[in-house]
């Protein structure tokens, strides 16, 4: 499933210190980079490493949800066809949708600029 436009540098993202204790990277593995950030000569907290971690994996995790999405637009497909309104599988769908719409309400926010 590649319905989303990938506009930016492909993954993975590694964060490094530029040798300042201000200054840090995001770079590829062939070490191009993705972004910098500096400090204002602060000291970076376990939260600040912990958000850049996430932003460091932000391509593969937008590309394991859109896999997530297409494995569960062909599972609920299957149990729209196989199965019945008794027996549970009309809540479960339900609420399989409503995750799953928020999930591409996600995947559109990172792909699409300005939308």
């Amino acid at each position: 499933m590649n319905a989303y436009s990938k506009l930016w540098t492909p993954g993975p993202w590694v964060w490094h210190a530029q040798g300042d204790a201000n200054d840090y990277a995001m770079l590829t593995n062939e070490k191009r980079w993705v972004i910098s950030f500096l400090q204002n000569g602060e000291i970076w907290t376990p939260e600040q490493e912990a958000n850049a971690r996430l932003m460091g994996a932000a391509p593969e995790l937008f590309d394991r949800l859109e896999d997530l999405l297409a494995s569960h637009k062909r599972l609920t497909d299957w149990l729209r066809d196989n199965t019945g309104p008794s027996d549970g599988t009309l809540e479960i769908l339900t609420d399989a949708h409503y995750a799953a719409g928020g999930a591409q309400s996600a995947l559109h926010k990172a792909s699409c600029p300005g939308c």
